[in-house]
């Protein structure tokens, strides 16, 4: 328990001061990156149907970003949230097993809007300082195999980003941590797998969960010792190892990964080593009789041949790799319904097979490995590994990738003037006196969904 009285410590107490410059870029490119995927997945039709009908009920002044809704705050908090994740196009953290951003941005980005002021200073801070909590929770819990990270430990993880935000007292924000995680989900990892929404509405109970915490932290509502160990040790997961909580020193934030594709993170090492090998040997989709694909266990879960949606499609390694040979590309525009009805597209996706090995288990989650083996229908066998895919650590995207990144999907939202306007605010963050400009950047036209 001091363990966690250490880290509560450490983001509670960071300055301005004590941050290096590098911490604070690092920051700056989370932001931007999920900022452009909450922004493209609230477009989603579900989540403007959630909003519209929510908003005809009872309006708001909190803004679903990248739309013209105002909703309260825990709803818009909710499709904030789904929309983080709606378009796996959001980073993620490789020790934490999840995505701490997903469950922090959204919740800074809706809370903020309460507040009668904030600095660039303070959000940033505050995002850090949230990102580590979240991330550390998720390093320290070991989810039941089938359970979906989302909705789960990233809760605690959400619940702390508005108490730095809010100010809570070192004091008391052990008691918002618990509270946080007595709103921990039961969650399926077969949400994800089977296309089912309610995996990204795990997301939006996160980040409205946490919304919640400092308005009930402050009205007095506990929760019991043991909480956090109870429920991720015995009810949701086998263990909450303490220890790990502030091992190793530095800032995780520093240790995320971007993805370049449109693909649960799973994917992008079969994507990059696949597509090594068609551009190293010049072939096309009729020229290959098979693709077998060696991964870690939990990546070899994406072996569905033919996925029924788009959500199930994100998390199929065989769409994937047919998807990346018949078109070329992997994005966010890989998800069509002529692509996803496509013969060739799933006619090669048969073709592949996906397979666990326990010589790449070892060595996860430290890399994320692939192997892919290619064989021709004239015979010949073509192999190739990649460790780590493209955006992650070792092979990180540049900034130049992150903002087209952010462009591309934020184009449908806002013109060319409002997206480097908010890039420029974002790398300007920390000399801005309030985010009210942020968030009104980022509200979309009313048109803009349609």
């Amino acid at each position: 328990m001091n363990v966690l009285k250490e880290l509560v410590k450490r983001v509670t107490g960071l300055s301005w001061e004590q941050l290096e410059k590098r911490t604070a870029d690092a920051a700056k490119l989370t932001l931007i990156d999920t900022l452009g995927a909450q922004i493209f997945g609230n477009l989603e039709q579900e989540n403007i149907s959630y909003a519209e009908r929510v908003s005809a009920e009872e309006a708001g002044k909190y803004a679903v970003l990248g739309t013209h809704y105002l909703l309260t705050a825990r709803e818009a908090a909710f499709v904030n949230g789904c929309g983080a994740v709606a378009t796996e196009m959001d980073e993620g953290n490789q020790w934490s097993k999840g995505h701490p951003a997903a469950h922090v941005i959204p919740t800074l980005l809706t809370y903020v809007q309460g507040m009668k002021n904030c600095t660039g200073r303070e959000f940033l801070l505050a995002l850090i300082g949230g990102y580590e909590a979240s991330s550390r929770f998720g390093r320290a819990t070991t989810l039941l195999p089938e359970a979906h990270a989302h909705g789960t430990w990233g809760v605690m993880g959400s619940a702390a980003s508005a108490m730095l935000l809010a100010g809570t007292e070192e004091s008391r924000f052990f008691e918002g941590v618990k509270l946080g995680a007595s709103f921990a989900l039961p969650t399926l990892w077969s949400a994800a797998l089977e296309g089912s929404l309610v995996r990204n509405a795990y997301m939006g109970h996160t980040v409205q969960s946490g919304v919640r915490i400092p308005l009930l932290l402050n009205s007095g509502f506990r929760s019991p010792n043991g909480t956090v160990e109870y429920i991720f040790g015995r009810v949701l997961g086998t263990a909450f190892d303490f220890a790990v909580l502030n091992e190793p020193e530095g800032w995780d934030i520093e240790r995320n990964y971007f993805k370049p594709y449109a693909f649960c993170r799973y994917a992008h090492a079969p994507i990059d080593a696949f597509g090594a090998l068609l551009d190293e040997h010049g072939l096309e989709a009729g020229d290959i009789a098979k693709v077998e694909v060696l991964t870690y266990n939990r990546a070899a879960t994406l072996d569905n041949k033919a996925p029924q949606n788009v959500l199930s499609a994100k998390f199929s390694i065989p769409y994937a790799l047919a998807v990346r040979i018949c078109t070329g590309n992997a994005d966010q525009n890989s998800f069509t319904d002529p692509l996803l009805e496509n013969r060739d597209i799933r006619r090669f996706a048969e073709c592949v097979e996906v397979r666990g090995s326990e010589e790449l288990e070892a060595v996860y989650p430290s890399a994320m490995p692939a192997i892919v083996r290619i064989t021709q229908s004239n015979g010949q066998l073509h192999e190739s590994r990649c460790d780590m895919a493209a955006g992650g650590p070792g092979v990180p995207l540049t900034r130049r990738q992150i903002e087209d990144k952010f462009r591309a999907l934020s184009r449908k939202a806002l013109v060319p003037e409002r997206q480097e306007a908010i890039l420029q605010y974002i790398w300007d963050l920390e000399n801005r006196n309030h985010l009210s400009e942020l968030i009104e950047l980022c509200r979309g036209m009313e048109d803009s969904h349609k």
